[in-house]
């Protein structure tokens, strides 16, 4: 190669730039392709440059056009073949370099010792870009994104140049940003992505959102088709009614003849306040159940009523443990998993006492025995997270309980991860055989479960334990399901 000095470039730059002709043709010129006009014709050029570097070429023996005028506003600089590579995409040269030359019949670009020639039986241009809006769901609630999706794809059968020559309008979009790394020039069937995101208000409520694009090509040839650069698309913005009602107690365990105080909590989890003269809670194990506070006229989102009342704790429940049925129900309400609600709560001291008794078919006496229970374990999960709980039977008396069996009662929406050791699982509930537990001992299993998608709230399970000497016992858990935060995502500028 030869090197090639150009002062007026360098005077520009504050630097003397080399240029490299060479006659080997190190930067072939090519013809991308050519198109009509009135009086005559436009041929768009390009170039390959295989080397590692960029090469400059100034105007001149190595880079002109003929006829004149040989200066046609051709680029100067070629880049590497290399810096045009992007992943998922054939862009593998420069098929736009410089301006569109305009002539009548033929045309030539003598480049690097080599030469392309542009005439009417050359490649024609034929350039077209269609537009398609989508959005990832037809409905969303307040709070929820919306992911909106312009796809644009090159339909001609000719290389487009992203930039500068194709942009895209939005009406009503939120800020778009490029997905991925895009190509200076797309190729025939390829497509570029762009993604915004619209979080709705309650202040939106029953409105349809509405968006739209345009693709647009600024290159001085016509585009082919005009029919496919515009796009629109919704969706609708669904508020809905849904109350859910929680339980709690003052306590977990109780003796007879006390009071279990249940606290009845009412939260409004739909989108729009809710007439609380509709509302109606009822909890028939419950006596004196009311509203705690003055009643508001209307529950506003998010917002929540606390009702009270007490549970009477007999011996009767001893071998049973005790529980409420509590129930909200209002017009409209479109979620009925949350309406309900329970809590267990375990029985025993005071006249749960250990007895002697003679079984009925051997006139033996045997000596009974007391049996406690405890489970403790994971209180709170994010939803499709793991839980883990343990429970615990111990022999309280002084006698072996023999023929122990324990039942547990997994929450609503709890998987099994896998079968427990030496569990057998029996019309929706684990048991356990664990034959006889000596005065003073325990047995302790460990279950692992998840929680599937699905809505957030309280989870509800409960153990029973038995033996042939011993009276049934019962313990209660809880488990709070939280919904999975949502990551923040960022709003770039579009770029192109």
């Amino acid at each position: 190669m030869t090197p090639l000095r150009l002062p007026a470039l360098g005077a520009l730059t504050g630097t003397a730039l080399l240029a490299w002709a060479s006659g080997a043709a190190a930067v072939t010129p090519q013809v991308t392709c050519v198109a009509p006009r009135p009086g005559g014709l436009t041929a768009y050029f390009g170039y390959t440059n295989p080397l590692p570097n960029q090469v400059v070429i100034g105007v001149g023996p190595q880079n002109r056009f003929s006829p004149a005028p040989t200066d046609r506003g051709q680029d100067i600089v070629f880049r590497p073949d290399a810096a045009s590579a992007t992943a998922g995409y054939r862009d593998d040269r420069t098929y736009f370099s410089g301006f569109p030359v305009d002539f009548t019949g033929s045309v030539t670009w003598n480049l690097d010792g080599g030469a392309a020639t542009a005439n009417a039986a050359s490649t024609p241009c034929r350039f077209d870009v269609s537009a398609e809006l989508t959005t990832d769901r037809a409905t969303a609630r307040p709070g929820e994104d919306v992911t909106w999706t312009v796809h644009v794809r090159n339909t001609g059968t000719s290389p487009i140049p992203r930039q500068p020559s194709f942009y895209f309008v939005t009406q009503d979009l939120p800020p778009m940003s490029n997905v991925g790394n895009q190509p200076d020039e797309v190729l025939p069937g390829e497509d570029l992505y762009y993604h915004g995101i619209t979080r709705p208000g309650r202040e939106d409520c029953g409105r349809v959102v509405t968006g739209s694009v345009q693709a647009n090509l600024t290159l001085p040839t016509r585009e082919a088709n005009l029919a496919d650069n515009t796009s629109s698309t919704s969706f609708t913005v669904t508020c809905v009614g849904d109350l859910s009602v929680a339980v709690a107690t003052d306590a977990t365990s109780y003796s007879p003849g006390q009071d279990a105080t249940y606290t009845l909590t009412v939260t409004n989890r739909g989108d729009v306040p809710v007439d609380t003269a509709g509302i109606s809670v009822t909890d028939p194990a419950l006596k004196g159940l009311a509203p705690v506070g003055t009643m508001p006229a209307q529950l506003a989102p998010g917002a929540s009523l606390t009702y009270r009342g007490t549970l009477a704790v007999t011996q009767a429940m001893c071998a049973t443990g005790a529980r409420d049925d509590a129930r909200v129900t209002v017009p409209g309400d479109t979620n009925p998993a949350n309406d309900t609600a329970f809590r267990a709560v375990t029985v025993s001291g005071g006249t749960c006492s250990e007895v002697v008794v003679p079984p009925p078919d051997t006139g033996v006496t045997v000596l009974r025995t007391r049996l406690g229970l405890a489970t403790d374990g994971s209180t709170r999960v994010i939803t499709g997270g793991l839980a883990t709980y343990r429970v615990t039977v111990r022999n309280r008396g002084r006698n072996p309980a023999r023929g122990v069996v324990l039942q547990q009662f997994l929450p609503s929406g709890a998987a099994l991860t896998q079968r427990p050791a030496g569990a057998k699982l029996i019309s929706g509930r684990l048991v356990w055989r664990l034959g006889t537990i000596p005065a003073g001992k325990t047995r302790v299993v460990r279950v692992s479960v998840r929680f599937s998608g699905g809505v957030p709230g309280d989870r509800a399970g409960q153990a029973v334990a038995t033996a042939t000497n011993a009276t049934r016992v019962r313990t209660a858990f809880e488990t709070q399901v939280v919904a999975r935060p949502r990551p923040a995502r960022p709003q770039p500028p579009v770029a192109g």
